[in-house]
C-alpha cells in the first residue's frame, strides 16, 4: 500500500546516492514493516533499522517517540556521526519522531511541512481538500494553508475528531501535538507513513531536513512550542484548578503579566461541522497580543491520578531568533502560565514532571 502512495523509485535513488537513515522501532510493532520497507525494498543499508524485534516488554525501552524516551536515537542525531535522518515510531506504530543532523522537527512543524509538500506526491495531487489539527497543535500549518488556499479545522485532542472530516472529504491531512499524523489513506495515525512522507519530501526537494524546515520559518516565522506536564495530581484538585481558571477568564482580558498582555480568552468548545456533536471539556485558552498562547487541559491517558498539560506557544519572526532552544524562548511565558493558573500555589509543584 505504501508503494501505491509514495514514489519509491525516487526514495530508493536517494539511498543509492548515499543518503543514510536510522529508524528506531523501539522493539515495538513497526520493526518488521520498517525492515521490509526501508532496508529490503528501498535499499537503506543493513542495520539502518534498529531495535526491530517486537518484544513483550519492549526490551526495557520506553516505546514513546520523543526526545526524552528515545534517548539513544536523539544522542545519535546530535552526534558528529549522525545519519541524514533519525526517526522512530511508537509501540503500536501510529506515531513518529523526525530528526535531521543535530536538528529536531516538532510535530507542529512537521504537520506544516506535510501540508506544504503533500500535493507534490502523485497520490495526493488534486486531492488536497484541507487539513485538521488538534487545538494544542500550533498554527504553523494555518500559515501554510493560507498560502496554498485550503481550509484548516481546529479540533479537540483525540483522533476520533478527524474521522468525520476525513469521511466527508473535508480534509486530506490531519495531525496532533503528540506526534500523530495521517491522511485519508487510513482512519488512524500512521508512523511508517509519516516517515515515508518525510523521505519522499526530501527526495523531491533535494534539501536537508534542516533546510526544509528553516526555509518555512523564514517565510512564515517560527511558532515555538513546549508542553509542561504535571503528573499524578489529585483529580478533584486538578479539575477545580481548571474550573476556577475558566471562571476568571473574562477578567484576564487586557491585563499584563510582564511583557505579555492578554488579548482574548475562551474555554474551547468544539462543534463537529459534520455530525454537529458538541465537545466541551474544560480547556481554557489564553491569547496574548504578541502572538503567544497558553492552553491547559487534563490528559485522558493518565496512568495514576490526573495529568495537567500546559501548552505554551509563541510566534517569532525575528530571523536571528529562529533556531534557539525552546525552553529559553518560552521561559517567561511559562512563568506567566504558572502565575495565571496558580498551579504551583495549588499543587505545591515548583516544576513540571515532564517537559516536552
Amino acid at each position: 500500500y505504501m508503494q501505491e502512495i509514495f514514489d519509491f523509485p525516487a526514495i530508493k535513488k536517494m539511498f543509492t546516492d548515499g543518503f543514510t537513515i536510522c529508524f528506531d522501532a523501539l522493539n515495538a510493532s513497526s520493526g518488521p514493516y520498517a525492515k521490509k520497507i526501508f532496508e529490503e525494498i528501498l535499499g537503506a543499508k543493513s542495520g539502518s533499522v534498529v531495535n526491530a524485534t517486537p518484544l513483550p516488554d519492549f526490551g526495557g525501552l520506553h516505546p514513546e517517540p520523543n526526545r526524552n524516551y528515545a534517548k539513544a536515537l536523539t544522542d545519535l542525531a546530535y552526534s558528529d556521526n549522525a545519519p541524514d535522518l533519525c526517526c522512530a515510531s511508537d509501540g503500536d506504530a501510529d506515531r513518529y519522531l523526525i530528526m535531521g543532523k543535530k536538528f529536531y522537527v516538532g510535530p507542529s512543524d512537521a504537520l506544516a511541512i506535510f501540508a506544504k509538500y503533500l500535493d507534490i506526491i502523485p497520490f495526493y495531487k488534486g486531492r488536497m481538500y484541507g487539513v485538521a489539527r488538534s487545538m494544542p497543535t500550533t498554527w504553523a500549518v494555518d500559515m501554510v494553508a493560507a498560502q496554498k488556499g485550503f481550509p484548516v479545522y481546529e479540533t479537540p485532542t483525540g483522533w476520533k475528531f478527524f474521522g468525520s472530516l476525513l469521511d466527508a472529504q473535508r480534509i486530506s491531512l490531519c495531525g496532533e501535538e503528540s506526534f500523530g499524523a495521517a491522511s485519508f489513506h487510513i482512519r488512524e495515525k500512521d508512523g511508517i507513513w509519516a516517515v515515508l512522507l518525510w523521505l519522499n519530501i526530501l527526495a523531491y526537494a533535494e534539501k536537508t531536513t534542516e533546510e526544509i524546515v528553516t526555509e518555512m520559518w523564514k517565510e512564515n516565522g517560527r511558532v515555538y512550542t513546549t508542553l509542561h506536564n504535571y503528573d499524578e495530581l489529585d483529580l478533584t484538585l486538578a479539575n477545580q484548578l481548571l474550573q476556577d481558571l475558566i471562571a476568571k477568564l473574562p477578567d484576564l482580558v487586557g491585563k499584563s503579566f510582564g511583557n505579555y498582555t492578554v488579548e482574548s480568552t475562551e474555554n474551547f468548545i468544539y462543534t463537529d461541522p459534520i455530525t454537529q456533536d458538541v465537545s466541551a471539556l474544560p480547556c481554557p485558552v489564553i491569547r496574548f497580543t504578541n502572538k503567544s498562547k497558553i492552553i491547559l487541559r487534563l490528559s485522558g491517558t493518565s496512568t495514576a491520578g490526573a495529568t495537567l498539560r500546559i501548552f505554551l506557544m509563541q510566534q517569532i519572526n525575528d530571523l536571528d531568533k529562529l533556531n534557539l532552544p525552546e525552553q529559553e524562548m518560552l521561559a517567561e511565558l511559562a512563568d506567566v502560565a504558572r502565575q495565571i493558573s496558580e498551579v504551583t500555589l495549588r499543587t505545591g509543584r515548583n516544576t513540571p514532571s515532564v517537559i516536552l
